[in-house]
């Protein structure tokens, strides 16, 4: 499994945070395992990665695992 640590995911991003998405979508598309992982909790977040066609099973914040 490969981890990709960002701090969020947000509405508007930097391209440090797309290209965790393309990164992301490019190990799905491939068949390797990878999740994004982010660091500063966000209510909206599991919401919010609909709008990039991400899956609750590519991104984990810190908060829902501990």
């Amino acid at each position: 499994m490969f981890y990709f640590i960002n701090e969020y995911i947000l509405q508007k991003n930097s391209s440090v945070e797309h290209t965790a998405i393309n990164r992301v979508k490019l190990f799905t598309h491939y068949k390797q395992p990878a999740k994004i992982v982010t660091k500063i909790y966000d209510r909206l977040l599991h919401r919010t990665i609909t709008d990039f066609s991400l899956t609750d099973e590519q991104v984990i914040n810190m908060f829902d695992y501990f």
